[in-house]
């Protein structure tokens, strides 16, 4: 990722437009693209009609920069320099949303409220939500709820696959995203969807004690109590605690 604001963040798009692949997410901010006489403005205008940008995400957040007296949708009537920084931003945006054809994933805010110095902060905090939107995954009450024993590990492990591909590394759900749901399923006897989470909780968590503990508490509810006693034990042995060594004792009858 290349974050750049004004001056300094002219590099972005001189590398989006000449080294594409050397980040696939770019953020720029306010930029001054009215610098030398518009030159990067006339080049990103030729490389965005001619060039292909698959695979590529860039945010645009540019802020009021002009006097309250100068709207918006005629700015581009005035010709002092004045409007020039806001003027050429939003020609550059205009490029961006006419050449949907290169496949550049793009979105653009105007941020009214905010100025040249006070725009990076809010603007970043929206780029992130936006190159990062795959990222969260949404299991509605409908979901959670679905019957189906494969359904909901099947859809925890799809996305993270794809949240895997897209990040370009491993990308693991957290472990209270199993834990929880694993114990919703278990406390609606829904015994083997809960083992399926489970499972998987356990497959990518060996070593952690509430993995192990987790499928003791499957074990337990279906009354498999030689199974039951030997993950609790495994979950103690890698970190000792008191609720468990409580259900141990009572099931050997301590």
């Amino acid at each position: 990722m290349l974050i750049g604001h004004s001056l300094g963040g002219l590099m972005v798009m001189q590398t989006l437009v000449h080294h594409t692949a050397l980040f696939n997410a770019y953020i720029y901010i306010d930029p001054s693209m009215w610098w030398d006489n518009q030159a990067l403005l006339k080049e990103t205008k030729r490389a965005l009609e001619k060039r292909h940008f698959a695979g590529t995400a860039l945010y645009l957040g540019f802020a009021n920069t002009v006097d309250d007296d100068i709207l918006l949708n005629n700015i581009h009537a005035d010709t002092t320099f004045d409007t020039k920084h806001l003027r050429s931003i939003l020609t550059l945006q205009s490029y961006l949303e006419k050449n949907k054809q290169n496949g550049l994933n793009y979105t653009g805010k105007y941020y009214e409220n905010d100025s040249h110095m006070s725009v990076p902060l809010i603007a970043v905090y929206d780029a992130l939500h936006f190159l990062f939107n795959f990222y969260p995954i949404k299991i509605n009450v409908k979901e959670e709820n679905n019957p189906d024993p494969t359904y909901l590990v099947n859809k925890i492990k799809s996305h993270y696959a794809y949240a895997s591909k897209q990040m370009g590394y491993k990308v693991f759900p957290a472990e209270e995203l199993l834990n929880w749901n694993g114990h919703n399923a278990l406390n609606k006897k829904q015994y083997e969807k809960a083992k399926r989470l489970f499972d998987y909780y356990l497959a990518i968590y060996p070593e952690i004690a509430a993995a192990n503990a987790c499928m003791g508490d499957y074990y337990q509810a279906i009354n498999e109590t030689k199974n039951a006693l030997a993950y609790f034990e495994k979950s103690l042995a890698i970190q000792e605690n008191a609720a468990i060594r409580k259900k141990v004792e009572k099931m050997q009858g301590k």
